[in-house]
């Protein structure tokens, strides 16, 4: 049973749990307001979602339609400069590709134009700039071939091949009779279409710019985006500032049109493309994001700002009601409160009729109740038992369990006097009966037992220990746990014990020592003259450890502990110990010494060094007279032996190892003189068999059985003497082989020589002949150059007069449509005159009918008539001359047609015989160029065959002087004697080969073929 009381609940512990966290206005007003913001929050959103969705789909198709008509503003403009500079190919004298006559009929409307400079390409991709004269050619760029093929073209950003700056090409063709025979291409600043695409926003802001398919920027508000050819895919790979645009231009695909969204310089874009019509450009409108969505950001706001106003609204209208249903409870709540802290004396009156009234009302009954049941508590804290407790009910368990609680107490009360009076009485055993109470008053009279238990079982425990120690006795310790006083008592008494252990281990100890052993010494700790006792012989145990110590190291060689001793010196004046272990280590330190001293000198070398008897005593004396005895004896046969070697290594191999030595002394002696024998049997046949190779004689071999290394000296002697001969044998047979075929080649670089003179000769003759030939192939290639010439000026002379011509059709037909006209007029002017002279005939009526009044306007109504009468005669007779004209005019342009279809045709074949002259002139010099190889090749046959007849000749001065040195070799061979399988012999020089007659060479020729094997 736990027995411990419950902790008492003090009133700012009780304070503490009563704080309210949260007032219930707060969660009203707070629930409220989270119902009203999640409304206003998701409404807020979804009209802000659905706004901005409306807003962004119109802004992109705004901005899509916008990007879409400016694509076609631009590619209107491109058509436009394609249209100008194509009316311009067809200006008189265009077409005729002649550069002075183009020049004359352009130059001064390039400006004008909007061009840089203008250039005339022919069909053979050379093209000159009409101002600046400079030329360039074509590589193949697709809007040179577009134009080739008769279409007008501009091109991407480029780099000029004669400015060396970036630029953009028009390219309109140049067409005669409807066949293009050449381009005219416009240079333009790369930033032509900035101010277009500028206009297309502010410029800064919102600004158009043109990307090609292949990732080209061709124009932007930056013109060094423009100048540095900067392309959008290679900053993908280079991760350059347009990789986020040229990742999202790829995504979307080069040539749609959609929306883009991109950061540029840290900026984020959004930018509507659309493709150019007509190019492989696309058009792309950029804005920043902020400026497109600054309506929905607008929007936004507007939406915050009315849900906070809702908020606001409704926050202040929960607000008021809540405030209004949580008074009462907020009231009720300070008045528990104050019960709760004890605080009786209250009054509350009930504000209303319903529920919270209600409540209110049954707190005044509670309070009422309290406050007799506090009177209660009161009279029973001053110890008044009697008070008399009154149950309000049945059910009244606070007053029934106060009534129970007095008479509790009254019976404990009882009992604890019961206690107090056998104690007083010297009754130690008497106790409280536990059984009579229950709960905290339980534990009360247990605790009062527990207490006088507490005083009783440490004064026996005490009390028997004493006793023990009175009789010589140890008792154990005692281990029973005790608190405070008590607790001392025990550990005095322990310590008591301790100490008296101290004398037990001690006796052990010294027992141990007794019979010498070490093992143990006293590991307890006491207090007093216990810890002194155990310190004591600690002190003797170690004492004789050290001796110990010492001991083992002299007999292990180690005499460290000589310093050590000395450092302790005699410990009293009756200590012998330490003396005598100093006399002894420093007596053995100086025969290691002695010792070490002969073992360094004889080491050395000096082997007469003996050691000082004198310094040592007894034994000690002896051991060194043993080893200088060993010496003496050592060193006799060593002198003996290095003396016998001294005369072996002056050469003398006759001397003898001389002495009278015993046992393995001796067997050094014998094992000399036999070495010495050997090595002088050995010395003189090695000696005699070089001197025999000395005097030449190379048949030498040694036959005597040789042991150890000398068997490989022999081994080697007699292969020197087989190699040898088989060397000079070698070398004699080769000496008449080399002269044999010195011989040989020397005649045949005489015959060599000869044929290459021939040959050198012959070739002279033909170089000869083809210099002519090429110096008639020359002036064929220069005659036929002249011919092209004079084709290439007809053909440009026919070309000038077929323009002129068609100008002069042009101006017949001109004068055609003149004449129609005039015809025209004139045939009004009869009109007027026929209607002049109806007129004359009805004034002339009107005149006759006025009779005599009329006489005056009758005569010039005559008049009038006569005029008009002689006007239409004028014009027919004018209108027959006019018709004439026109006929003759028609015959004339007739003819001139004929004749310009004569110099077309004229034209087209001049052109051919031009072509077939060029042509004629081309294999001429190609014949020319390749007779000139031709003729370089044989002068380079011509210095090889000369070459080839003086090296001949030098092969042939080398071969006979090597002839004569190969004698000389067989010569000096022939001084030795060679050993052989069938004996020796003498080298003799080998007869001499007689040489073979030379053939006669053959008639030098040359023979031309196609091989490859000839050529140089």
């Amino acid at each position: 049973m736990d027995n411990t009381p419950a902790p008492a609940v003090g009133l700012a512990d009780f304070r503490e749990r009563r704080v309210i966290k949260k007032h219930l206005s707060t969660k009203l007003l707070g629930f409220t307001l989270a119902i009203l913001a999640i409304a206003v929050i998701v409404l807020g959103i979804i009209s802000y979602n659905m706004g901005s969705a409306a807003l962004l789909e119109q802004a992109n198709s705004d901005a899509q339609k916008y990007t879409n008509e400016g694509a076609a503003h631009v590619a209107a403009i491109i058509t436009g400069n394609l249209e100008t500079l194509n009316e311009v190919s067809k200006r008189n004298g265009i077409a005729s590709m002649d550069y002075p006559t183009q020049v004359a009929a352009i130059a001064n409307d390039i400006e004008a134009l909007g061009y840089e400079d203008l250039a005339v390409m022919n069909m053979d991709g050379h093209a000159k700039y009409l101002i600046g004269g400079g030329e360039f050619d074509s590589w193949g760029e697709f809007w040179y071939e577009n134009g080739f093929n008769g279409e007008t073209a501009i091109s991407d950003v480029a780099i000029s091949k004669v400015t060396k700056a970036p630029c953009v090409f028009d390219v309109a063709p140049i067409k005669n009779n409807g066949q293009v025979v050449g381009l005219l291409v416009g240079r333009r600043s790369p930033t032509f279409l900035k101010d277009t695409t500028n206009a297309m926003g502010d410029g800064e802001r919102q600004y158009g710019f043109v990307v090609n398919n292949e990732g080209g920027i061709m124009a932007h508000p930056k013109d060094e985006v423009v100048l540095e050819q900067t392309n959008v895919f290679t900053d993908i790979d280079n991760d350059g500032t347009w990789k986020d645009f040229g990742l999202a231009f790829k995504e979307l695909g080069a040539g749609q049109s959609g929306m883009l969204t991109y950061r540029l310089n840290g900026d984020t874009k959004i930018g509507a493309t659309a493709p150019i019509p007509g190019t492989n450009w696309n058009l792309i409108i950029a804005q920043y994001e902020s400026d497109v969505l600054a309506p929905m950001i607008h929007l936004r706001t507007i939406t915050i700002l009315i849900s906070l106003l809702v908020l606001v609204l409704g926050g202040a209208a929960a607000w008021y009601l809540a405030k209004k249903i949580t008074k009462p409870i907020v009231d009720l709540t300070a008045l528990a409160d104050q019960m709760a802290l004890g605080d009786v004396d209250l009054e509350i009156a009930a504000a209303s009729e319903d529920e919270i009234g209600a409540l209110m009302n049954s707190f005044a009954t509670i309070i009422a109740n309290r406050k007799d049941q506090a009177e209660a508590a009161q009279r029973l804290s001053t110890g008044d038992f009697a008070v008399e407790i009154v149950p309000q009910s049945d059910k009244d368990v606070l007053a029934y369990a106060l009534i129970d609680m007095v008479a509790e107490m009254n019976k404990v009360n009882a009992g604890i006097k019961k206690i107090g009076t056998a104690a007083q009485e010297g009754q130690l055993n008497y106790r409280g009966n536990t059984t009579e109470y229950t709960g905290a008053f339980k534990d009360m009279i247990i605790s009062l037992n527990n207490m006088i238990n507490t005083f009783v079982k440490p004064l026996k425990v005490a009390s028997k220990a004493i006793e023990r120690i009175g009789n010589g006795v140890l008792p154990p310790k005692i281990t029973t746990e005790y608190k405070g006083d008590f607790n001392d008592l025990k550990t005095n008494i322990n310590a008591c014990i301790d100490g008296l252990g101290a004398l037990t281990e001690g006796n052990q100890v010294l027992a141990m020592l007794s019979a010498n052993d070490l093992s143990q010494k006293i590991e307890g700790q006491y207090q007093g003259i216990y810890q002194e006792i155990g310190e004591s012989i600690n002190g003797v145990h170690a004492q004789m450890v050290h001796i110990v110590e010492i001991a083992n190291n002299i007999a292990a060689g180690n005499l460290c502990d000589l310093d050590g001793l000395k450092a302790i010196g005699q410990r009293s004046d009756n200590d012998t110990l330490v003396p005598s272990f100093i006399s002894m280590i420093e007596s053995i330190a100086r025969l290691v010494t002695e010792t070490q001293t002969m073992t360094q000198i004889a080491v050395s070398g000096d082997l007469t060094n003996r050691g000082d008897v004198t310094k040592f005593q007894g034994e000690y004396a002896k051991v060194v007279e043993g080893f200088n005895q060993t010496l003496d004896v050592v060193i006799e046969p060593i002198n003996a032996a290095s003396a016998t070697l001294r005369e072996l290594s002056q050469g003398n191999l006759h001397t003898e190892m001389h002495g009278d030595f015993k046992g393995q002394h001796g067997q050094i002696k014998e094992d000399m003189n036999q070495t010495i024998a050997f090595l002088k049997e050995y010395v003189e046949e090695i000696t005699h068999t070089l001197e025999e190779m000395g005097r030449g004689n190379l048949n030498q071999e040694i036959t005597t059985t040789y042991l150890g290394d000398f068997q490989a000296i022999k081994t080697a002697l007699n292969e020197i003497t087989a190699s040898l001969s088989t060397t000079m044998f070698d070398i004699n047979n080769a000496a008449g082989q080399v002269e044999s075929g010195a011989r040989q080649i020397s005649d045949g670089g005489q015959a060599l020589a000869q044929g290459a003179t021939q040959q050198a000769s012959a070739i002279q003759e033909l170089t000869a002949s083809i210099d002519e030939v090429a110096q008639e192939t020359k002036q064929n290639a220069v005659r036929a150059n002249e011919a092209n010439q004079r084709s290439i000026e007809v053909r440009n002379n026919a070309e000038i007069g077929n323009v002129r011509m068609t100008n002069m059709v042009t101006a017949m037909v001109d004068i055609n449509s003149a004449s129609q006209s005039i015809s025209k007029i004139i045939k009004v002017i009869d009109d007027i005159a026929f209607q002049t002279n109806i007129l004359a005939l009805n004034a002339a009526v009107e005149a006759a009918r006025a009779g005599q009044h009329g006489k005056g306007f009758a005569v010039v109504a005559e008049e009038v008539r006569s005029l008009a009468a002689r006007s239409a005669e004028a014009a027919k007779e004018t209108t027959g001359l006019i018709e004439g004209s026109i006929d003759k005019v028609a015959v004339g342009s007739k003819i001139a047609d004929e004749t310009a279809e004569s110099l077309t045709q004229i034209l087209a074949d001049i052109g051919k015989v031009t072509a077939l002259v060029g042509n004629i002139a081309r294999a001429s010099n190609d014949q020319a160029s390749e007779i000139a190889q031709i003729t370089q090749g044989i002068e380079q046959v011509s210095q090889v065959v000369q070459t080839n007849s003086a090296t001949a000749e030098e092969s042939a001065a080398a071969s006979e002087e090597l002839s004569g040195q190969a004698e000389m070799l067989k010569q000096m061979v022939g001084a030795f004697t060679i050993k052989s399988d069938g004996g020796s012999f003498t080298a003799a020089a080998p007869a001499a080969t007689r040489p073979q007659p030379l053939t006669a060479p053959a008639e030098p020729r040359i023979e031309l073929d196609d091989w490859d094997n000839d050529k140089y």
